[in-house]
């Protein structure tokens, strides 16, 4: 079960990950880098919970887990900015722009999947995860 979880998680994030990425892609044409990671990070953020909830909650939505959903992803909206805006930093001295900015952004996204995990796991439906290994 543990690792079906994992899997499971690991695949919505995947898919809240390409939303970001896309939306991120759309908003700077009129935004920013910096300011259009912040967007796209609310859009996938909007996809991961309808995800996430599948995968680690109930059909009622507490508001105590939906504040604590969003608590956790402003942590990893500011890991998203700070690693893709240094990543951005190094690979546009030997990359174009719009490539550093893709491979920046796509490996900062990499490295929420295992922040996200743990933390969605241990602290945003953790109450939940309980109450289903003990039926």
């Amino acid at each position: 079960m543990k690792y079906y979880l994992f899997f499971v998680f690991l695949l919505s994030g995947t898919l809240s990950a390409c939303c970001n990425f896309l939306a991120r892609i759309f908003f700077q044409n009129v935004f920013s880098y910096g300011v259009s990671v912040v967007l796209g990070y609310f859009v996938g953020m909007a996809t991961a919970y309808m995800l996430y909830k599948a995968v680690f909650g109930n059909e009622n939505t507490q508001l105590s887990s939906i504040r604590r959903f969003i608590l956790v992803n402003l942590i990893g909206m500011a890991q998203t900015y700070v690693f893709s805006m240094a990543f951005y930093e190094i690979f546009s001295l030997f990359l174009r722009s719009n490539h550093a900015e893709d491979v920046s952004h796509l490996l900062a996204l990499s490295m929420l999947s295992i922040t996200s995990y743990t933390l969605h796991k241990n602290y945003t439906f953790r109450h939940k995860l309980t109450k289903r290994r003990t039926i």
